[in-house]
């Protein structure tokens, strides 16, 4: 026999089995070349050179491990589908005479050749799309840079190892169930159906209890702490739920159908019901699977959208103005730092505006009803304990009456407060044994802005005078070996320096450049903070362009995972209902009929699993929206609007979708 008998055979099976195989090498092609070039952009040694790059390159990285890791459980449950639809060819190859070694030598020369196609396809594709997509991603970050593309010789030999053993491991398994079958289950593989299944009382319970705790999760957490948290224990809820659902539930659903005889009896609806009992248990995880992904779809893409088109707004509450210094305060600092920012705006010809002077003494509190803790009491449940936790500043009265151009007025004991939380209704404050009475809740606060620390409560307390600020600072951290909650703040009192400024923009970069090393030389033995919208742009744009380019990567790859999903669901179903229709038709049912039958049955499939995505993805919202504010996204409507927009563009997807799958479905039926 020759030596080329079967390489030959594999290339022969491969090219019959086109229909199937075709669209599984060019997802086996995309994979390849979307995790060498996600991986091959964060190694560009380009990037470390741009500023807020060490993001971007964390971001890339982690969406190289999540192709990864996708890939590998995609392509071996898509082989599934495959595998299938050849046991009856390999059953009939050992019944002609070729022995299961034989048949695996068959199989390894398929695998190898699909390998050597993909990694060769893929290899090439990523690296001339990676130069097209590296240049996006400078796009998106709004980067104008010289960078040299590169070819990252240690990326290939990742991919090549990494697809090289998802390839081996689906070769194994294919082998296993060659070596585990006899020729007469071969034979009937590809036609073994299952049998009517059973609806399971317990699974169902189970989904509904799984899917309502998820959902519970999502619309009832208050605070983005919490929603930190609970995040991943409402999406696991929710994955277990739809499994069991799909699996259990559905079938509840078709029986209790099959029931009503004015429904189940007619023509348009007994063919698709039957038939979707009949194999519920087999379509159930693929149809949750679908229904999965496109879940993952729409929420992915909706937020990357959501921060990148709102990244501005995002900049402009977090720095309101263009430059903020703290340092701790002492009128040798205050001088020291105003003469410094004359001295480098002479220098770069720009103008300082809207300046704005003020002390402050900030903490995090632990918040027990009226008394502000600095220390988690033992008995408070340490699950819950952050969302009691609130960020406090006490300012003044004069530093806020000039501030505010107000002339208020407060007596020894009384303040006036700010609070982020609508829900303050507090009319005395203790803090460290020292009481203060709310003599007037505040509708602004003229120097309160978004920070990080806005996943708690913010508290602006305005007192009579800065001896009363460092008394309560007394009272709070008096104990020399004190570390607060959160060390980010300052243990003094701070002196707060806030302009805008007027001027070219090459002249407002160099300054704030100069003006933030000449800051932390001058105090660096002391405690001291820089925050500048220029010198911050570049960061956010790394973060929030770095989320996009990876949110619409990773989107595609999920669509596409959807695709194939769908696609081999239906050319699956095809060939297992072709003799079943076949049948239909003797005993008198028409072309049109059974054409109407299929429509309706993949209807009842394909809007069921679009409408169950979009029910997740609105259930999903309330905790998304809190997640969003640890970023600084706080416009709703700008989330629900891109949310919306993402799920009409996927609706109009999914039904091409439907139209072309539903062709390839009917073609086989109708063969």
């Amino acid at each position: 026999m020759s030596r080329l008998f079967y390489p030959k055979l594999a290339a022969v099976n491969l090219r019959k089995n086109a229909r199937t195989y075709f669209p599984y090498l060019l997802t086996c092609i995309f994979s390849v070349a979307a995790f060498y070039i996600m991986g091959s952009i964060g190694q560009n040694p380009g990037l470390s050179s741009l500023r807020g790059a060490d993001t971007v390159s964390m971001m890339l990285f982690f969406g190289t491990i999540v192709i990864g890791i996708f890939s590998l459980i995609f392509l071996f449950y898509t082989n599934s589908f495959l595998i299938k639809r050849r046991k009856k060819e390999l059953g009939l190859y050992n019944i002609l005479g070729m022995e299961k070694k034989h048949i695996a030598r068959v199989l390894t020369f398929e695998m190898l050749i699909v390998a050597v196609i993909s990694l060769t396809l893929g290899l090439l594709g990523g690296m001339l799309l990676s130069k097209l997509l590296f240049l996006l991603l400078l796009n998106v970050l709004g980067i104008q840079t010289s960078i040299a593309f590169m070819v990252s010789v240690p990326m290939i030999v990742t991919t090549i190892l990494l697809f090289g053993g998802i390839f081996l491991l689906t070769l194994l398994s294919n082998l296993l169930q060659v070596k585990l079958s006899n020729p007469i289950n071969l034979l009937k593989g590809g036609q073994t159906g299952e049998k009517e299944p059973r609806s399971s009382i317990i699974l169902t319970i189970l989904g509904v209890l799984s899917m309502g705790g998820g959902y519970w999760i999502a619309l009832t957490v208050k605070d983005p702490v919490t929603a930190l948290s609970l995040f991943f224990l409402a999406v696991i809820l929710v994955i277990i739920g739809t499994y069991c659902l799909f699996t259990s539930g559905s079938i509840a659903v078709l029986k209790l159908l099959r029931k009503n005889k004015r429904f189940y009896y007619k023509r348009k609806n007994f063919i698709p019901v039957s038939g979707m009992i009949y194999r519920m248990k087999q379509n159930a995880v693929g149809l949750a699977n679908i229904c999965i992904l496109s879940t993952m779809v729409l929420v992915t893409v909706s937020t990357t959208v959501s921060l990148f088109v709102g990244q501005q707004d995002i900049l402009d509450s977090r720095y309101p103005r263009d430059y903020a210094i703290s340092v701790t305060d002492s009128e040798e600092n205050r001088q020291k730092v105003d003469e410094l920012m004359h001295k480098h705006a002479d220098d770069a010809g720009v103008n300082p505006v809207g300046v704005v002077r003020y002390r402050s003494f900030k903490l995090a509190l632990y918040q027990q009803e009226n008394s502000f803790l600095t220390d988690i009491p033992s008995d408070a449940q340490t699950s819950s304990a952050l969302q009691h936790v609130v960020a406090v500043t006490f300012v003044p009265l004069e530093d806020y009456n000039q501030v505010a151009n107000t002339s208020l007025a407060l007596n020894d004991g009384e303040a006036m407060v700010y609070s982020s939380n609508l829900d303050f209704n507090l009319t005395s404050m203790t803090f460290g044994g020292k009481t203060v009475q709310v003599k007037e809740k505040l509708t602004a606060m003229p120097f309160a802005q978004f920070t990080p620390e806005m996943v708690s409560d913010n508290l602006y307390v305005v007192v009579k005078d800065l001896d009363t600020v460092k008394s309560i600072r007394d009272a709070l951290v008096g104990k020399p070996d004190y570390i607060p909650l959160f060390t980010i703040y300052n243990r003094d009192v701070a002196y707060n320096l806030e302009f805008d400024l007027n001027g070219r923009d090459n002249a407002i970069i160099g300054f704030a450049q100069s003006l933030e090393q000449d800051i932390r030389t001058t105090f660096k033995d002391t405690t001291r903070n820089v925050d500048s919208y220029h010198l911050k742009q570049d960061e956010f744009k790394s973060l929030y362009g770095g989320f996009f380019f990876l949110g619409i990567f990773l989107g595609l790859l999920f669509l596409m995972a959807t695709v194939l999903i769908i696609y081999y669901k239906q050319i699956s179903e095809g060939y297992d209902d072709h003799d079943r229709f076949d049948i239909m038709q003797k005993v008198g049912m028409s072309r049109q009929e059974v054409k109407q039958s299929i429509r309706r049955q993949i209807l009842m499939v394909f809007f069921l699993l679009l409408v169950v995505a979009a029910i997740h993805l609105a259930a999903a919202m309330p905790v998304i929206l809190k997640l969003l504010l640890m970023f600084g996204m706080t416009k709703t409507w700008l989330v629900l609007t891109c949310a919306g927009v993402t799920l009409l563009m996927f609706v109009v997807f999914y039904l091409l979708i439907y139209s072309l799958t539903a062709k390839a479905y009917y073609r086989l039926v109708q063969r």
